[in-house]
């Protein structure tokens, strides 16, 4: 029972290492026109931050979604610039702002 334990935890902190490395490949005083890993996103639907899934955050009363690259909207936002639109779960969202 404790080599389950210790096999858990091991798992656990590999997966905290891997989010570690994505994170610190971020430059956040970076800009860009296309949307990339570290892009702040502000669409018709919602406003993302292209990092890790971390769920919903709110900065000055602003809702924000942190989520990954990996996830199914953040595949149709990469690479994406302001006025495109995607269609993602029969809704069309449109980029409104890359940052």
């Amino acid at each position: 029972m404790l080599q389950l334990e210790r096999e858990k935890a091991g798992n656990q902190l590999a997966e905290t290492q891997k989010t570690q490395e994505l994170l610190s490949k971020i430059d956040i005083s970076k800009t860009s026109k296309t949307v990339c890993l570290g892009s702040l996103v502000f669409t018709t639907q919602a406003n993302y931050f292209i990092a890790i899934s971390a769920g919903e955050l709110v900065i000055e009363s602003k809702k924000y979604y942190a989520i990954s690259p990996n996830t199914p909207i953040g595949k149709m936002l990469i690479g994406k610039q302001v006025g495109d639109l995607v269609s993602f779960r029969e809704h069309d969202i449109r980029v409104i702002r890359v940052q």
